[in-house]
């Protein structure tokens, strides 16, 4: 299907007399994306969000990189789709197995990648979040990417920015906490006291 003077954008052609469509806008670390109407993964009906080649290209499987076309290609960001990249014709797919890389949005275990450019996971929030009480990563990525030291198109695999991916992250932990684990010594049936009940004031 060709896309004229929009090569990488994941999308329909504009019905007749339809207005144009506006530039999205991303952080700094990512190239702005056309806003339009996007094509269904072909294995789970999601929509796919535009991605260009030089990110597949990185990330596939070396024997795959060079069978990358200069042609639309979308990323299928639905937790339960083993697909991760078609082309917008149709015509070409690629699978969770065909990349070199862990897809977090599609993980089930750990660890499960939140930021490529600088090593952040789900399990390190977590860590985080446990150890303070609040998260500081955020904050040190978005200084990172107004730095210009990110390379998103090249290292995550929805070539996009993971400041978004890190958010949602964070507000579920906010919203369903995780438990302090139970550290030794803390816990009452570890003590002397409570295993032989001789401890004074133990209700054992």
């Amino acid at each position: 299907m060709a896309i004229e003077k929009q090569p990488y954008a994941c999308s329909l052609p504009a019905s007749p007399g339809a207005e144009p469509a506006q530039e999205g806008t991303s952080h700094g670390c990512c190239a702005p994306r056309p806003a339009a109407s996007t094509i269904p993964c072909p294995d789970c009906g999601t929509e796919g969000k535009p991605v260009q080649p030089l990110t597949l290209r990185a990330l596939l499987q070396p024997n795959l990189r060079a069978d990358v076309k200069e042609e639309a290609y979308c990323f299928c960001a639905n937790p339960d789709c083993d697909l991760v990249y078609f082309r917008a014709d149709g015509a070409q797919t690629f699978a969770r197995a065909d990349l070199t890389v862990r897809v977090g949005v599609k993980e089930r275990n750990s660890p499960r990648p939140l930021c490529y450019c600088f090593g952040h996971s789900a399990e390190s929030l977590r860590e985080e979040w446990l150890r303070t009480g609040k998260s500081a990563i955020l904050d040190a990525v978005k200084a990172e990417v107004k730095a210009g030291h990110c390379r998103c198109d090249v290292t995550n695999p929805s070539g996009a920015c993971c400041l978004g991916d890190l958010t949602r992250e964070l507000k579920a932990l906010a919203a369903n906490p995780p438990p302090a684990p139970i550290l030794q010594g803390n816990n009452p049936a570890d003590s002397t006291c409570c295993r032989t009940g001789e401890g004074p004031g133990c209700a054992c």
